[in-house]
């Protein structure tokens, strides 16, 4: 959010960037073995190893991601390596 807008570190506020949740974790390791980068997800670039991945992770990432239509289980993936969730905590 600070590369949109400034105004949380201009209120005095640290950006931390959250650690990648397990899920996350395999499917990014199943994509670097695969040589396959997370904007290629997105834009339908896959294998079997990988659609294998992406229903372990749809089964993992729970409720949020169980009612994605199969052909958006991908981007959804590639959304979630590509905007990793940061949180911004008071002081310098």
């Amino acid at each position: 959010m600070a590369a949109i807008s400034p105004f949380l570190a201009n209120a005095g506020m640290r950006e931390i960037e959250m650690p990648i949740c397990r899920a996350d974790a395999r499917i990014a390791d199943a994509l670097a073995h695969e040589r396959i980068e997370p904007w290629q997800l997105a834009s339908g670039v896959t294998t079997p190893l990988i659609d294998r991945e992406l229903k372990r992770w749809q089964l993992r990432r729970g409720a949020a991601v169980r009612s994605v239509a199969p052909e958006q289980l991908a981007v959804e993936a590639a959304r979630r390596l590509l905007a990793r969730p940061r949180a911004y905590v008071c002081g310098g």
